[in-house]
């Protein structure tokens, strides 16, 4: 793993990249409050899907009881998320194509 800073995060704990022959797979962009973690962003290229990198990006979430994701209610990561031990809990804000948002949280 590699600290990072993402300038669109400055405000959050700690970006994260996963990285591998100095080329970026994916990365993970989350916020600690209280005793949750809220990830605002987790991605990871197209092409290294299906390859563990997102787990591994998870794995970087340490010393709290519970996190959370919102996410759109079109986004191909719904069953991967549930496969993980998220738990969809309900719709939550929306986004700015007008669609909603599931929030999906998981007990550590």
């Amino acid at each position: 793993m590699l600290l990072a800073i993402d300038p669109e995060f400055h405000l959050l704990d700690t970006p994260r990249l996963v990285i591998k022959v100095s080329l970026p797979f994916g990365y993970i962009a989350y916020r600690h409050e209280k005793k949750m973690i809220r990830i605002h962003r987790l991605r990871v290229k197209p092409e290294y899907r299906c390859m563990g990198v997102g787990s591994e990006l998870l794995d970087c979430i340490k010393n709290v009881s519970r996190v959370y994701i919102i996410v759109h209610e079109e986004n191909e990561c719904l069953n991967w998320l549930l496969k993980r031990g998220f738990l969809a809990i309900g719709m939550s804000e929306t986004f700015p194509d007008g669609r909603s948002g599931i929030r999906f949280e998981k007990v550590l």
